[in-house]
């Protein structure tokens, strides 16, 4: 009987120690965006774009985190494609809806060349940012896009309407999630709402159709000093604002001087014109040759 018992005994006491770890893991696991993570553990966030056949000239755009669970590290923040961003991942500024759903945000803003833009016809990064998991829970990053100009639709109410998002979810350096579809959040008060669409899909909603023959756009591997030729319309322009072909202010130099040069020509020849005829009239009236017209 005793053995009995001293068997029993042993049999609940790992019980207990099986159950006592697991709760024990499952107070140090975190789960974000779907993949499980520890408390203690450095996230990365990276999202991509591509697709756009034209460059673009500017963003403003959000993403968003679970602030009870995550918290940004501080300048792991960078662009790649946009190489005017600039990255605020301590915004502070706490709405009901943030408040309400623990978000906490990261804010990234840029400007880009009007002319020449960013390229994002290949993928390339839009942004990257760390996450230390500060505690177990689940919860999730997201994005929300206010405004997304390329250099033919930068006008109020236009936005980027062709291109393909997706993102990397990476832990302690190791990928966990590749070219998943970034999540969209749903906030919807009007200061994280513009004229941009967001579509869950990760796809604008030009995505695939035939492009607009009035815009075309050559990507070229040039240097900075060479920015890419841009055709609008079938008229050839450069960045520095000179049509193709026109060599700037040397050129309306040379056709001023041409312009002048003829004028004088003209003149010239209708002097020599007028002198004739005072001759012929003088020879006429005389008789006799005027012997100072003779020349």
């Amino acid at each position: 009987m005793k053995k009995k018992i001293k068997i029993l005994a042993g049999i609940i006491c790992c019980a207990v120690l099986c159950i006592t770890s697991l709760f024990n893991a499952l107070a140090d696991t975190a789960s974000v965006n779907g993949h499980e993570v520890k408390a203690g553990d450095t996230v990365t966030y990276i999202m991509y774009m591509q697709d756009s056949p034209y460059p673009i000239s500017g963003v403003h755009m959000y993403v968003f985190f679970d602030s009870s669970l995550l918290k940004p590290v501080p300048q792991s923040e960078n662009s790649e494609g946009f190489k005017n961003a600039i990255i605020n991942t301590d915004v502070n500024v706490e709405t009901t809806e943030t408040k309400r759903k623990n978000l906490g945000e990261i804010l990234l803003v840029s400007a880009e060349n009007p002319v020449r833009g960013a390229d994002f016809s290949q993928k390339k990064q839009i942004i990257s940012v760390d996450f230390e998991v500060i505690k177990a829970g689940k919860g999730e990053i997201s994005y929300k896009i206010v405004e997304l100009y390329d250099i033919y639709h930068d006008e109020d109410g236009a936005y980027v309407k062709r291109y393909t998002l997706t993102s990397d979810l990476l832990v302690n350096g190791e990928a966990v999630g590749q070219e998943e579809i970034p999540i969209v959040n749903n906030i919807s008060e009007a200061d994280y709402n513009g004229p941009f669409v967001n579509q869950k899909s990760g796809r604008g909603e030009d995505s695939g159709k035939p492009l607009d023959p009035s815009y075309t756009y050559v990507f070229e591997t040039l240097a900075d000093t060479k920015p890419p030729k841009l055709t609008v319309n079938n008229v050839d322009e450069k960045v520095d604002g000179k049509v193709d072909g026109d060599a700037g202010g040397d050129g309306d130099t040379k056709n001023i001087i041409i312009t002048v040069s003829i004028v004088l020509l003209l003149a010239a020849v209708l002097v020599v014109i007028q002198l004739r005829r005072q001759k012929v009239n003088n020879v006429s009236e005389s008789g006799e040759p005027d012997s100072e017209n003779l020349d």
